[in-house]
């Protein structure tokens, strides 16, 4: 199945597409202590490589908190990014924005108590 998220920047139309996720758990209703370092780890990486890839097509999620960063631990850990409602889509790069979901996705350093030299920054 799929969930559908239609934005319209300047009249123009974009389809996002976006695997339907069931039996899955938002990253706030988790408990961050009890998971593994490699897994804390693992979401980080993942949740970067997710907001990294929607900045190179110039898509800013804008709105990056726990609530919106869904987690599957087992059998191996899969991390969602969801609810682009605030999202922007640009045909141009956006510093500001840019840095604005990056500072946003450092924040997850964290909440996820983890250090820079965790995930190599």
């Amino acid at each position: 199945e799929y969930c559908i998220l239609m934005s319209g920047v300047d009249e123009r139309q974009h389809r996002l597409y976006f695997i339907y996720v069931q039996d899955r758990q938002s990253l706030d209703k988790i408990q961050v202590k009890e998971l593994t370092k490699a897994d804390r780890i693992a979401i980080y990486k993942q949740l970067d490589t997710c907001v990294t890839f929607l900045n190179s097509h110039y898509i800013y999620h804008q709105d990056l908190h726990v609530g919106n960063v869904i987690v599957q631990l087992n059998p191996v850990v899969k991390v969602w990014l969801i609810d682009f409602e605030k999202a922007v889509i640009s045909d141009e790069q956006d510093i500001i924005r840019e840095l604005f979901d990056q500072s946003l996705l450092h924040s997850y350093l964290t909440i996820l108590d983890l250090d820079c030299s965790d995930v190599n920054i």
